[in-house]
């Protein structure tokens, strides 16, 4: 297995029943066998991936939330009523 992570987007790549469409950051593995054989390594330019950090294992990249605390939670002030009067 050659997993590699992807460096560019908007890419289609289209083999006979296959299809992937890349995004940067993705990992793909290379060696993946294609339907009507072959492998992914190819059908794609070498250019468009980089090696996977020995760290990095999800497929795609995540972001980091903030967690939520009572800290971070405004009460909503009381509604203001005006009187005509």
């Amino acid at each position: 297995m050659r997993q590699m992570r992807c460096r560019v987007g908007g890419v289609r790549i289209q083999a006979s029943d296959y299809g992937l469409n890349l995004t940067p950051g993705l990992v793909v593995d290379l060696d993946e066998r294609l339907p009507a054989g072959g492998t992914l390594a190819e059908v794609v330019r070498a250019e468009w991936f980089e090696p996977m950090p020995a760290d990095v294992t999800d497929e795609t990249p995540r972001r980091r939330r903030a967690p939520v605390t009572d800290a971070n939670i405004q009460p909503a002030s009381p509604a203001v009523e005006e009187s005509d009067g």
